[in-house]
């Protein structure tokens, strides 16, 4: 009897104590991870989801990611570094409400995709300074391009295929690979690629102009003048450069200038011939020519563009440009101060002669050589006497030659012409014309022609 107790209560305090174990065991595990339990590839045991949670962040930080370009390790970066986040509370809180600590059962493992993410901001500027920093040790990319060969025109350089990165394209591979849990990175030559390939249909077409602009050149006919336009001068007024052909205006305006300079006749005084036989000097008045400079680029730019030689005069603005050596020409008006007379020349032929009126001393009549501008019948001249009061004097016939009010008119308040008579009633500055006459004046004068005084 005796020995049947002891075995019964034996039997009871084993059991009694395999109970307490179990529910240690089982309360125990109600709040940590079951022994062998992986995440992720770590260990997480006997944890509670905090610390695995804590071990895991921990973990992320430290990985180390390599990035390689071939052989050569580009560099190397961590989780922290690139401000890698996964979010492990959802994972870990679904496997402790899957696992159950009463069946005693450990080696569980979680094979669940990670939630993770990046602070966007941070990895992309840590990504961003390391390939750049390695870019300055690379091969630059290079498009192809035009380049001038000397005097000889121009040739086409090919692209150039570098190894510098395309940051963009490679931060958008690491981050991929690193969702897809590599940590080493095998870069694909992610390379900045040459915007402009030697098969590029626009270099083409410009290597074929310029090919044809390597061979211009030019005559300007100036007057009875030739001037000449190399070909080693309209070669240093053009370049290649972005993809464009381009020219070098301020240059090309310099030399149009120049040739302006030397011909031109507007601002500028004369040579005449009167006349009496005389030679006199006569100074500028707003009558004369001039090369119009940006008319003349634009069509100088369009012939070179063209490839052709090319031979004409240049975009002339103004008034009495020939080629006959003076822009005076043989049709023209002459007035001489000193001996109150207008001349009237047609075709190198006289055809009127008559006395006039000029300006009063201190009013005088501008000399120079001006222009008929305007032609009217029956206007009213009106301005200021000397004593300050206004008038307005009736005319049949009014010819302006510039820009002040000056010109040919006739004058029925004069009751004589010529002599002396202009240095004590003289005109505001007007050719005054007697009546009888102004008629034949106005009907020989053409619009635009050269008015000498003198």
């Amino acid at each position: 009897m005796k020995k049947t107790n002891k075995v019964t209560i034996g039997v009871f305090v084993f059991l009694l104590s395999l109970l307490v174990v179990y529910v240690g065991f089982g309360s125990y595990y109600s709040s940590r991870f079951l022994p062998g339990t992986t995440v992720y590839g770590q260990s997480i045991g006997q944890l509670t989801k905090d610390e695995a949670e804590t071990k895991l962040t921990n973990k992320l930080n430290e990985t180390t990611y390599t990035l390689r370009d071939g052989d050569k390790v580009v560099g190397q970066f961590t989780g922290k570094d690139i401000g890698l986040k996964v979010d492990y509370t959802t994972d870990l809180t679904t496997r402790m409400n899957q696992q159950n600590p009463w069946l005693f059962k450990g080696s569980q493992t979680v094979s669940a995709t990670q939630n993770q993410g990046f602070d966007e901001a941070s990895a992309k500027a840590y990504l961003s300074a390391l390939l750049t920093k390695e870019n300055q040790n690379r091969t630059e990319s290079k498009n192809a391009s035009i380049q001038r060969t000397g005097n000889q025109g121009f040739q086409l350089i090919s692209e150039v295929q570098g190894n510098q990165f395309n940051v963009d394209q490679v931060m958008t591979y690491i981050f991929e690979n690193i969702e897809k849990g590599n940590q080493t990175i095998q870069l694909n030559e992610q390379y900045v690629k040459p915007a402009v390939m030697s098969d590029n249909a626009d270099l083409q077409n410009n290597l074929k102009t310029l090919n044809g602009v390597a061979n211009v050149s030019g005559n300007y006919t100036i007057g009875n003048n030739t001037e000449v336009v190399s070909n080693n001068l309209v070669l240093s007024w053009v370049d290649f450069k972005d993809n464009n052909i381009n020219f070098d205006e301020t240059a090309m305006r310099t030399y149009l200038r120049s040739l302006n300079q030397k011909y031109s006749t507007v601002n500028k005084s004369r040579i005449f011939k009167t006349t009496s036989g005389a030679v006199v000097t006569v100074p500028a008045g707003t009558y004369g020519w001039s090369i119009n400079i940006e008319s003349e680029l634009s069509q100088l730019k369009q012939d070179i563009l063209n490839g052709n030689k090319f031979s004409r005069q240049p975009k002339i603005v103004g008034s009495g440009y020939n080629t006959n050596g003076t822009d005076i020409g043989d049709t023209y008006v002459e007035v001489n101060i000193a001996s109150q007379k207008l001349w009237i020349y047609k075709q190198g032929q006289l055809v009127l002669t008559t006395d006039v009126v000029t300006g009063l001393p201190g009013q005088d009549t501008p000399k120079g050589v001006w222009a008929v501008w305007s032609k009217q019948q029956n206007a009213v001249l009106r301005g200021l006497n000397n004593d300050g009061t206004s008038y307005a004097s009736p005319v049949n016939y009014w010819m302006p030659i510039d820009n002040t009010g000056v010109g040919l008119h006739d004058a029925n308040w004069q009751p004589k012409f010529g002599g002396t008579w202009y240095q004590t009633h003289g005109s505001h500055g007007c050719i005054n014309i007697s009546p009888s006459v102004m008629p034949q004046v106005y009907s020989a004068v053409a619009m635009g022609t050269p008015v000498v005084i003198y």
